[in-house]
């Protein structure tokens, strides 16, 4: 009775005393991470995973639009040419939550989207046309005394700079769709890059 009290003792110490050090040994396996558990991987590894998923995703898109290696050097930057105008046409909208920009979000009263810290921008990222027009029509609506023509000048240029995306994007899709198969406009259709 005895000796298995004394096991018990042991197989508890053990049980704890790994507990204690699986954070140790977790941190050290962590590998390309700064800072330790919790931070988030350093920039270089951060683009190395970004190209990586970039290039898996163009070869998923080329295997499921069925290409051949001369198709694809031409349908490729048409497809990019789409994502960058949808990206640009969506900007300023992203993430607002009720079309109520920088109320109660990230960075405080008063930043619209787009600002760093405010959805649609990071810190060191150029902010999009909209997210710029965004921004000025947030600061006309946060001043208390602003006049009626200067936030009619400001929400004019911002729907303005929507419709010009808008026209950019429409651009962009009718240039991929004109050198694409019916297939493979109708994938393009269902990945959402066409109407």
């Amino acid at each position: 009775m005895r000796r298995l009290s004394h096991c018990w003792k042991l197989a508890c110490a053990a049980l704890f005393g790994a507990a204690l050090l699986a954070p140790v040994f977790a941190a050290e396996a962590g590998g390309g991470r700064r800072g330790g558990e919790g931070q988030p991987p350093n920039q270089e590894e951060m683009r190395k995973r970004f190209e990586e998923s970039r290039q898996q995703a163009a070869t998923r898109m080329k295997e499921q639009l069925g290409c051949t290696d001369e198709e694809w050097k031409v349908i490729e930057p048409r497809i990019q040419a789409v994502r960058e105008a949808r990206e640009r046409s969506f900007g300023g909208r992203m993430g607002m939550g009720m079309g109520m920009p920088g109320r109660g979000t990230r960075g405080g009263p008063g930043q619209a989207p787009g600002q760093p810290g405010q959805p649609g921008g990071r810190e060191g990222q150029e902010q999009t046309e909209i997210q710029k027009a965004t921004t000025a029509l947030q600061a006309v609506i946060d001043k208390k005394d602003a006049k009626p023509d200067e936030i009619k000048a400001a929400l004019a240029k911002l729907r303005d700079t929507r419709k010009k995306a808008q026209d950019d994007l429409a651009k962009a899709q009718k240039s991929l769709r004109e050198v694409l198969s019916q297939r493979q406009e109708a994938v393009m259709v269902l990945q959402g890059m066409l109407e």
